[in-house]
């Protein structure tokens, strides 16, 4: 009996990296989720070392914790029976950002896009994404009023 738990834990540790990895998660980014104190941490688990707690199987299956739009199902990560993902209902599944809100539908859009890449196009846009990003905080604190309070969009300065 010892052997077969041994062997389910061994699997559950198994179906939690092929949940990761088809998230497209770094082991640190899903350790963070699922409130690990370090990648290392979730590592250990990959490799069998560790065993999944359950506080860390509810966090998975928790639709607001990952906050990926979809739902783990449960008695597979348990089990392997089934579907890994619940399979939606309704349209466009709810997204939401870091802070527990949801996201706007163009931004919706654009992570549905992003998930029907393949891996190498998904690494492609996520380095132009930090680009841009960085050019941009440059740009706002070099010359954007906006940005800074001074005026308000369309050019109507703050009164005050």
């Amino acid at each position: 009996m010892k052997k077969e738990e041994e062997k389910e834990k061994k699997a559950i540790n198994e179906r939690v990296k092929a949940i990761r990895k088809t998230l497209d998660m770094t082991q640190q980014e899903f350790a963070d989720k699922i409130r690990l104190k370090s990648g290392n941490t979730f590592s250990m688990i990959e490799r069998g070392e560790n065993i999944v707690k359950e506080q860390n199987i509810l966090l998975i299956c928790n639709p607001n914790q990952l906050k990926i739009g979809i739902t783990i199902n449960e008695e597979w990560l348990r089990t392997g029976k089934g579907e890994m993902f619940i399979p939606q209902t309704g349209g466009i599944p709810i997204l939401y950002d870091d802070n527990g809100k949801e996201l706007p539908t163009d931004e919706e859009e654009l992570i549905g896009v992003y998930r029907d890449l393949f891996p190498e196009n998904k690494k492609l846009i996520r380095s132009s994404a930090k680009i841009a990003l960085a050019s941009q905080e440059n740009t706002i604190e070099e010359i954007s009023p906006t940005a800074r309070g001074e005026a308000k969009p369309g050019g109507v300065k703050k009164s005050g």
